[in-house]
């Protein structure tokens, strides 16, 4: 069923704020490496430049999420959701930079990043199935994403893709972007790329999202290593208050 067009008026707005580039959510050193370092463990002959890392933060447990540090399993059982990593390189569990990011790994050496944000639906209304929202969120949310993206971190869009999908069992929107940074604050332009998947979850709008150089997922690619492999890590669980 369509939804609405008063109810479109209250929706574009969350949608520009959700599905965002998050330009400031990765980061360039000088020179990062090009392939993935197999993490410390206090006993492995690393040299200096290989970059090893340690996985952090420890485990813990609470109420809420569940972080297995040897395994490099993370679970939320606050919002259902959790992913599972490969254990013989590092990660870094962090926070985020968004308001409504609700988790945020890194991998050091590479610096790429995965994160879910979470936006909560307060139009009274219940919602279910994105694609219902399909032609509005191409038509009108992307373009405005697209010039946020620029206006607000210098990365300016050079493609981007998008498609109907099933992700975890639900209808989604896959957005694959292509980007360029520039920035004197790096020596040249820094190219990257982004995977997006949206989707509505227990009636939030939920974004689970990739992105990574486009230089260091080429270097992966040539080692037999495919970065975009780490989506098929995330999965839907029962919250707490279904259990």
């Amino acid at each position: 069923m369509k939804i609405e067009k008063a109810k479109l008026t209250v929706l574009i707005p969350l949608l520009i704020t959700c599905a965002t580039l998050q330009g400031c959510d990765i980061r360039r050193t000088t020179n990062p490496p090009q392939t993935i370092s197999p993490k410390g463990n206090g006993e492995a002959d690393v040299k200096e430049d290989d970059y090893a890392q340690e996985t952090t933060p420890p485990s813990f447990e609470t109420e809420d999420e569940r972080w297995d540090t040897e395994n490099c399993v993370y679970s939320n059982f606050k919002y259902g959701f959790s992913l599972t990593l490969p254990n013989d390189i590092a990660w870094h569990l962090t926070s985020g930079t968004s308001k409504h990011t609700v988790f945020r790994i890194e991998q050091p050496d590479t610096e790429m990043v995965m994160f879910v944000n979470y936006h909560p639906m307060t139009d009274g209304h219940t919602h279910t199935d994105i694609w219902d929202n399909y032609d509005v969120f191409i038509t009108r949310v992307l373009p405005e994403v697209k010039k946020l993206t620029t206006n607000n971190s210098a990365e300016t869009v050079t493609n981007q893709e998008y498609s109907k999908c099933s992700f975890c069992g639900k209808h989604a929107i896959k957005v694959f972007w292509t980007s360029t940074l520039y920035d004197d604050r790096y020596d040249e332009p820094i190219e990257m790329e982004t995977i997006d998947y949206v989707f509505y979850h227990h009636d939030a709008l939920t974004t689970v999202t990739l992105k990574y150089y486009r230089d260091v997922k080429d270097a992966l690619m040539q080692d037999g290593y495919d970065i975009r492999e780490l989506l098929k890590g995330f999965l839907l669980v029962p919250r707490k208050d279904e259990t």
